[in-house]
């Protein structure tokens, strides 16, 4: 095995990851309760071709994939809100065979800080699930403070709260 099949590499995601990464997306919404993705089961690799394109001209998207040899592994967006274009939303999904392992916490302090040096972005909220006690505990270590709680209907209608969190860029 050459070290790039074996050797977790963190790099910008681009047109080329886009079946390795649809198929990645699919696969951990399986392996989680914690996965919301909008219209997942309709979205291909050519339409996340075309996606990833688009953002690679963007100072306010950006996408970071966890990679083992060919396989996707993890990935962490910022997507900026459609409502308010000064603000971004931050998902963060790592494979469950690779939980508790620091992979997250790679991923959140890589787009951090193409947050803090390479995005017109003001601040970034996101939303997570209030039993993710982990993931809340990793934001909080991260600067991101909770902003609210609002109630959430998953697919089979099960009621779960979810935290509302926020971080603010700091002045350069």
């Amino acid at each position: 095995m050459t070290e790039e099949e074996t050797e977790v590499r963190i790099l910008p995601a681009k047109p080329a990851d886009a079946s390795a990464l649809v198929a990645f997306l699919k696969q951990a919404s399986k392996e989680s309760n914690a996965v919301q993705i909008t219209n997942l089961q309709q979205l291909t690799a050519a339409n996340e071709m075309d996606q990833l394109r688009a953002i690679s001209r963007s100072n306010s998207c950006e996408v970071v994939v966890a990679r083992l040899g060919k396989q996707v592994i993890g990935v962490a967006t910022i997507m900026v809100d459609a409502d308010d274009p000064t603000t971004g939303e931050l998902g963060l999904l790592v494979g469950k065979e690779f939980w508790h392992q620091g992979l997250g916490t790679v991923l959140l302090a890589t787009i951090l800080d193409w947050y803090s040096h390479g995005s017109e972005l003001t601040s970034l909220v996101l939303d997570v699930f209030a039993d993710n006690e982990r993931a809340i505990d990793l934001y909080h270590r991260y600067g991101f403070v909770e902003n609210g709680i609002s109630n959430y209907s998953t697919e089979k209608g099960s009621p779960r709260q979810l935290v509302h969190m926020v971080y603010m860029k700091k002045s350069n």
